[in-house]
């Protein structure tokens, strides 16, 4: 994916972002430690309302409008950003990577901090970013991002545990662009880190990557013993998000395993976790794996539903290369339905323009035309679709590479 996911709509009124930032004087926001920053609740409700209309600015809009209130630029407000921003990332990492990139803005303009705090300001900041990027598809971006996180926190004093998160991160972002080995090497990196700082949960956390690297490459089995093990060895109460994420894996194994009611099983108790905390993108994922476990189960007419209604809920909040996949899945279980010709047209009409809103690579956006042209003609097939979707999991890694049907869908 390219860089701009997500457009900024045009300014309505400079005036209205000042007049927020009135309040934040230095009167109200405190200059306590920037680790524990005491904002009174009316400041923390005019910056809850300013967030809630970040994506209508372009940053530096808003960082102008912000060097026009004295008082308005302080640790505790950039540590706050970054909070905000990191509680975003689930429901609305486009949300998310705009504010991190006004906080990363913002703290360099810190002119009074000392050195080494706004290093590591800073270098939250950027980590945030990147763990919006990888949300987005944007893997290169978020590796650039991760390179300057790291970069400060190295030169920041006592950040070894949060080095060690940048490497974690790294890992996973690798790991979603299939590149294996790295990843395992960023994990160990992370590992060597946590293992020297007693983080028991991020330890815990690497062997989630682990199982996951073991299930992408077809090794079920072991990959469902790792999310065994892991369940095993997760408390429920201190980590039931990732708990539910093992959950919601094991799901994805059995599914894989065609073994339907355990995969049932796994799914349902990651949906109410995730229902209950209102995770967007996992319950997106859940929707997801509850389409194609429909399927396997016989259900047609809800394996479709859950599926749609999951690429609706990836695009709502800006993850289009998912969005998308999930099309493909729809767009495979229709085939072979001569009834169902025209919607398979249509499906891939609209994956191409929405992809094509959201900064895909131009080879992502004609990879669909070219399925769409193929439905039309009525020349599409399973091999077709999944060299489609081939291309688009690639594209997010080498957006310049062409894409190249299969040799029995070439028009001749």
């Amino acid at each position: 994916m390219r860089e701009g996911l997500s457009e900024p709509r045009t300014l309505r009124s400079r005036s209205s972002i000042l007049t927020a930032l009135r309040t934040l004087t230095a009167k109200e926001v405190s200059e306590a430690d920037v680790f524990e920053p005491a904002i009174p609740r009316p400041m923390l409700k005019n910056i809850s309302q300013l967030q809630s209309r970040l994506p209508e600015f372009p940053t530096a809009e808003w960082l102008s409008a912000i060097r026009n209130v004295r008082g308005a630029l302080t640790e505790a407000m950039a540590r706050h950003l970054i909070d905000q921003a990191q509680k975003a990332l689930d429901a609305d990492p486009v949300l998310a990577e705009r504010i991190s990139e006004v906080a990363i803005h913002a703290i360099a303009e810190l002119a009074m901090t000392p050195r080494l705090l706004q290093l590591s300001l800073a270098g939250h900041a950027w980590k945030t970013r990147a763990n919006a990027l990888r949300m987005l598809g944007r893997y290169l971006a978020a590796l650039e991002a991760l390179d300057a996180s790291s970069d400060r926190f190295e030169e920041s004093a006592y950040c070894d545990s949060e080095l060690a998160q940048v490497f974690y991160t790294r890992a996973t972002v690798l790991f979603k662009m299939e590149r294996w080995s790295e990843a395992a090497a960023a994990a160990e990196k992370a590992r060597v880190l946590f293992d020297a700082t007693k983080d028991a949960k991020r330890i815990l956390q690497l062997r989630f990557i682990e199982g996951g690297i073991l299930f992408e490459r077809g090794d079920l089995d072991r990959a469902r013993e790792v999310f065994l093990q892991l369940r095993k060895e997760l408390p429920d109460r201190n980590h039931e998000e990732m708990l539910a994420r093992v959950w919601l894996s094991l799901a994805a194994c059995e599914l894989r395993r065609r073994e339907a009611f355990a995969a049932r099983h796994w799914l349902s108790r990651a949906k109410r976790v995730f229902q209950k905390r209102r995770s967007a993108a996992e319950l997106a994922r859940a929707r997801w794996i509850g389409g194609n476990l429909a399927f396997l189960e016989g259900n047609r007419g809800e394996g479709i539903r859950e599926l749609r209604a999951a690429s609706r809920d990836f695009q709502s909040i800006g993850m289009s290369a998912d969005a998308a996949l999930a099309v493909l899945d729809v767009i495979e279980n229709l085939m072979g339905d001569p009834e169902q010709a025209r919607e398979i047209v249509d499906l891939a009409r609209t994956a191409a323009e929405n992809l094509a809103r959201a900064g895909a690579a131009v080879s992502t956006q004609r990879a669909f035309t070219y399925l769409r042209d193929a439905a039309r003609e009525n020349r599409a097939s399973s091999a077709l679709v999944d060299a489609v979707r081939r291309h688009l999991r690639r594209s997010c890694t080498y957006p310049d590479d062409a894409f190249t049907p299969p040799d029995e869908e070439r028009p001749t």
